[in-house]
């Protein structure tokens, strides 16, 4: 963490034996028993964070890391090794320094311990190391093994299939929320993207169907914002997050009227917090969100907004260029920004709301839609694909996920938090 200015950050009572200088951000610690809520150390100090009830009706678990190793360029053969060292000024300096690949839990832990499977010759449970969530290890429809064809019809039927279920001696299974759903994506692969060494014979139809692609999804629990009769799903392909998919096109309604549905895959019941999501962090001029949820820092303004209001146009850029933007940045009394990735992006989204579906008064004046430009409210994540010099957006239009060509213009939003990984000239991984 690199410090340059005062924080507007509040902290108040004892750590109850912390110490909050030295801690990871995020350890709880304890203030004065007459103080209320959660307490937790952030920046360096025990911080209280006030209760609230409608807090956690987002993103509500730590972000996972999105298992990409690999850094792209945008060129015929894209896979290159990841340039220069994050975290310096060269990075900033340095054509595409700075992606997905170089940041975060990915970086200094093997794939290997993001899952632990239980149970391996039966009904295989699965616990999210970095989450915390509990996954049932077969689609729905399954037998124990993960053999058999998984259940594809309704939202009403998926979901009651998860209630009913005793999976793994268990039975508080759920149908997860959208948030849930799409951390355990793995966006180094396709067609499923999921990690099939813990979720074992993943449905997918793709490439023998070779416009499956488009059409094969995965329900979660979550409404579109205006229409209860539609619901998110994740795209088994690509793991983007749409309302609507197929050949010809549909919305993903419940009732599944005249398309195949989707598949399911089940969640154990999770305790949400209660505690207030948002800290305020930063400057007055230049304002800093910390998720306590999500374990993340934000810049309340897009790349190329300023002031308490962020005021004036986002920028649009093309995606090295928004990776350089990120690193460059000095906001709020820190310089170690990066571009945030398609996890991370999307725990900004509020599927609550539309045009957009942000938090409007903790990111103000967040683009959308005109009518016109139909890019506005569209943002790069660093995370790219391998395929036709593809990067990955979020739509804070609705809050769906998709990927485009590099080179195209989209707004830039960038975050702080997590271990960047130690780049070699060599491209290595340590």
């Amino acid at each position: 963490m690199r410090l340059l200015l005062p924080l507007l950050l509040i902290s108040c009572g004892r750590d109850g034996g912390v110490d909050c200088a030295a801690a990871d951000d995020f350890t709880p610690c304890a203030l004065d028993e007459a103080a209320d809520g959660t307490a937790m150390c952030l920046l360096g100090a025990c911080t209280a964070v006030p209760d609230c009830e409608d807090c956690a009706s987002t993103q509500y678990v730590p972000v996972p890391d999105t298992l990409l190793a690999t850094c792209y360029d945008a060129s015929d053969d894209p896979e290159i090794p990841c340039p220069a060292e994050v975290g310096t000024d060269a990075c900033a300096d340095t054509p595409y320094c700075g992606q997905d690949a170089q940041y975060g839990w990915d970086a200094t832990h093997d794939r290997s311990e993001r899952f632990d499977l239980v149970d391996p010759d039966g009904e295989a449970v699965v616990t999210d190391t970095v989450t915390g969530l509990v996954w049932q290890g077969c689609s729905v429809g399954q037998d124990p093994g993960c053999a058999g064809e998984a259940f594809r019809g309704t939202w009403h039927d998926a979901r009651g299939a998860c209630e009913r279920s005793t999976w793994g001696g268990h039975d508080d299974w759920v149908l997860p929320d959208v948030y849930a759903l799409q951390s355990i994506t793995d966006f180094s692969t396709t067609s499923p993207a999921i990690d099939l060494t813990v979720f074992r014979n993943a449905p997918h139809l793709h490439p023998d169907d070779s416009e499956s692609w488009w059409k094969e999804c995965t329900w979660s629990s979550t409404d579109r914002a205006d229409d209860d009769s539609i619901a998110w799903a994740t795209m088994v392909n690509s793991g983007d997050v749409l309302l609507g998919s197929g050949i010809p096109f549909h919305s993903h309604d419940k009732i599944a009227d005249g398309w195949e549905g989707c598949y399911a895959r089940c969640m154990r019941a999770e305790t949400r917090p209660t505690h207030a999501r948002w800290v305020r962090a930063g400057t007055v001029d230049e304002p800093v969100w910390i998720d306590t949820m999500g374990q993340r820092m934000w810049p309340a303004c897009s790349v190329g907004q300023a002031g308490p209001d962020c005021s004036g146009e986002a920028t649009q850029l093309p995606w090295v260029e928004a990776l350089a933007a990120c690193e460059a940045l000095s906001w709020g009394g820190f310089d170690d920004w990066r571009l945030a990735n398609q996890l991370e992006l999307r725990s900004l989204v509020d599927v609550r709301v539309r045009q957009p579906a942000i938090e409007a008064e903790r990111f103000p004046n967040t683009p959308t839609y005109d009518g016109v430009d139909d890019l506005r409210a569209q943002y790069w994540s660093a995370t790219a694909r391998w395929y036709q010099t593809f990067a990955l957006y979020v739509s804070f239009l609705d809050g769906g996920s998709h990927f485009y060509r590099q080179e195209e213009g989209r707004h830039v939003r960038c975050v702080r938090g997590d271990i960047p990984r130690k780049s070699t000239s060599e491209g290595e991984t340590p």
